[in-house]
């Protein structure tokens, strides 16, 4: 990471970085892009990127783990592949949606119209209670 800030020093005119911190909503206010570029094979359900959503925000994630399960390609957000091929895909998706406003904000709605749909706190309530259910029987 070091290596690729020192070779790109106009990097911070266009990336904000944060400590870490749990009061996120002004970071995702302030963002036009949530990028998730996680490697990891048995990624589970991300929070975060429910969160990026109900902000508004066009995810760019890997297409895998719980990532590929809640972004939809195209309507939610943009998918690339695991490993050094989604390398390129994830640039081009990026350099694509802020190059353009309009599919940043379409892109955003529908996942913040998605999230209004099945994850707030009554539909993932209904889903357990759903689960201990069928447990009980």
């Amino acid at each position: 990471m070091l290596s690729f800030v020192n070779r790109h020093p106009t990097l911070s005119n266009s990336v904000l970085w944060t400590p870490t911190t749990t009061r996120v909503a002004s970071l995702y206010s302030a963002a036009d892009v949530y990028v998730i570029n996680s490697q990891g094979i048995g990624e589970t359900f991300g929070r975060v990127t429910i969160e990026a959503m109900a902000f508004g925000l066009p995810v760019l994630g890997t297409d895998a783990g719980g990532t590929k399960d809640i972004v939809e390609h195209n309507k939610t957000g943009l998918l690339h592949p695991l490993g050094r091929p989604g390398v390129q895909v994830l640039s081009e998706n990026l350099q694509f949606l802020l190059k353009n406003p309009s599919a940043r904000q379409e892109i955003g709605t529908r996942g913040r119209e998605k999230v209004e749909k099945m994850y707030l706190k009554r539909h993932m309530y209904k889903k357990f209670a759903g689960v201990l259910s069928r447990c009980m029987t």
